[in-house]
């Protein structure tokens, strides 16, 4: 078992942490919060977001002498995976509607979700940390081992901003890094699929939609929308691999 992805990772990880954290910190002074309705901060949030991400990435790839295809920027898988985030993000959406959640959409902050946020962040944890670990790794525990190296350094990349610009107590820390983890677990399944970031980013974004702009009376109402639709969210990837075995047994 090679380490070579799970180091790569971690001096990514390290790189990232020491430029972010201290923008984020600057300008959570600033009071500019990440979905803002403000166009000048989104602006500034958008051109910082995309060229730390993909700057880094760019940056690390020339260093290890791997390609934009080993993260999943490529065409290859593109179709499958887009397919299998849709239905996860029509899921999604649907099961917030259909429980009460009332949609307070604002347009630049929908934008940068789709177009900044979830392809940088995807690029990064998915992409990067995901691709490099599951390059270790053979057999039924590639997908888990990788899946959960990379889910907790996207977990614990929230935690300084957790800490010194939102200053949350312990136990929102702690759900807060939770909910993360789980959810990097879920994309992970996703960008197993196709190995293409198109897919993750798509539903990365439209589980920040859900969570930003369709709020609910009530945080129980809420709590138990995200529960259901994360729970309905992560089984469709399972789904999917039993489908495509089926097929694949049957073509045989």
């Amino acid at each position: 078992m090679g380490k070579e992805g799970l180091v790569k990772s971690l001096k990514l990880f390290i790189a990232f942490i020491l430029i972010w954290t201290p923008y984020r910190y600057v300008t959570g002074m600033l009071g500019w919060g990440v979905l803002t309705p403000e166009p000048l901060p989104l602006l500034v949030e958008s051109v910082v977001k995309l060229a730390v991400s993909f700057g880094l990435v760019y940056l690390f790839l020339r260093w290890f002498d791997d390609s934009w295809e080993d993260v999943g920027v490529s065409r290859r898988g593109i179709e499958e995976s887009l397919s299998l985030a849709a239905l996860g993000s029509v899921s999604l959406l649907s099961i917030h509607l259909a429980m009460g959640g009332k949609p307070d959409l604002n347009l630049l902050g929908t934008l940068h979700l789709f177009l900044v946020v979830g392809p940088a962040e995807e690029l990064v944890d998915r992409g990067y940390y995901f691709s490099m670990m599951a390059s270790d790794y053979e057999g039924r525990w590639k997908f888990w081992t990788a899946a959960s190296l990379s889910s907790l350094l996207f977990a614990l990349s929230h935690l300084p901003i957790d800490l010194l610009v939102a200053k949350y107590g312990l136990r929102e820390v702690s759900l807060h890094l939770l909910s993360v983890f789980a959810a990097g677990m879920v994309l992970a399944a996703y960008y197993y699929f196709g190995w293409n970031i198109a897919g993750p980013s798509m539903l990365h974004a439209v589980m920040d939609v859900c969570g930003a702009y369709i709020p609910f009376e009530d945080s129980t109402s809420q709590f138990m929308a995200t529960g259901i639709g994360m729970t309905v969210v992560a089984t469709i990837p399972v789904i999917w691999w039993f489908l495509r075995r089926s097929l694949r047994s049957r073509s045989r």
